[in-house]
């Protein structure tokens, strides 16, 4: 017998939620329930450097008052981190782990990269001597844990993009598994708790189809299945760089608080998901009933200031 369709919802408590981190709930949300489907909440806070002191209401709070719901209490991934532990453990035994000192800057300056968003690769050379420690726990405190990874494609087929494949080791090279601050690195945290949870369909923003193939790498030395993806794109502002939360026109507890209806975001995120009927949602059953993944935008959705205007009159 197949498993029960187990996804997850996976906020990062860092100022609260956009329109954008809610067209991809909502949408992952209904793609599962449509399944017959578990859904699951983790709040993801081991990775961010800052913590909102009111996530359970920006976060929690606010699906709950969109009329999202999930299945059993959140799973906090800073309160449970000894299976985290015992990964990076089973990693080191297996001499795939080493400790790391360097810092991003430093890394940024051997290099050289052009300007743009980018992420500081770690190459093969710049790793410390052999033997490597094989048990974290007795090994010196204060340092970063990286994985080895070695030259070659992962590819995956992703259920809503197509086929894929990306390098790891071209793109970032030795990536980070754990940090100085004593805590896992998002990857590892991520492909950990999926699998402890029973998760088996993933849905979120195509920004991270690159990271999926880490993912998928890190699986496979622990010895687990991975889930099947979905990665859709994201929505962009007019001028097409992508949401952020620092935009307070778009967050959903500065709409919310502005008197904007929860109905009327459904509505817009029931438009930009290609719903039959937009401004026929008056709840999340209606956007539930009328979702099909296959409806979804093959192109990046604008958010436009006719949108916004929009909610503020309904």
């Amino acid at each position: 017998m197949d498993a029960v369709p187990t996804t997850r919802l996976a906020p990062s408590p860092t100022g609260g939620l956009h329109l954008g981190n809610a067209r991809t709930f909502v949408a992952n949300w209904a793609l599962a329930r449509q399944h017959g489907g578990r859904v699951l909440m983790r709040i993801e806070d081991v990775a961010p450097t800052s913590t909102t002191t009111t996530w359970e209401d920006d976060v929690l709070g606010i699906l709950q008052w969109l009329g999202l719901d999930w299945d059993g209490p959140p799973l906090i991934q800073s309160a449970e981190l000894p299976p985290h532990q015992q990964a990076l453990n089973h990693l080191a035994q297996q001499g795939l782990v080493f400790q790391c000192s360097k810092t991003r800057k430093e890394l940024v300056l051997v290099t050289a990269p052009q300007e743009g968003d980018f992420e500081a690769r770690y190459a093969p050379e710049l790793r410390p001597e052999p033997p490597w420690p094989r048990d974290p726990q007795t090994a010196p405190a204060g340092f970063n844990w990286r994985v080895k990874t070695s030259p070659g494609e992962v590819p995956f087929t992703d259920e809503f993009a197509g086929p894929q494949s990306f390098d790891p080791h071209r793109e970032v090279g030795d990536f980070i598994l754990w940090t100085k601050r004593g805590q896992p690195s998002y990857q590892l945290a991520c492909v950990v708790d999926d699998h402890r949870t029973g998760v088996n369909m993933v849905f979120r923003g195509d920004d991270l189809l690159s990271s999926t193939s880490r993912q998928i790498l890190l699986s496979k030395m622990l010895g687990w299945d991975s889930p099947k993806w979905w990665h859709v794109p994201l929505v962009l502002d007019e001028q097409g760089e992508r949401l952020a939360k620092r935009n307070k026109s778009i967050r959903l507890t500065e709409l919310r608080d502005a008197g904007v209806r929860p109905e009327s975001i459904l509505r817009l995120l029931a438009k930009w998901c290609g719903h039959k009927d937009p401004k026929d949602v008056d709840s999340i059953q209606d956007f539930l009933e009328g979702f099909s993944i296959d409806q979804m935008p093959r192109t990046p959705v604008r958010c436009t200031q006719h949108d916004l205007a929009e909610l503020h009159e309904r």
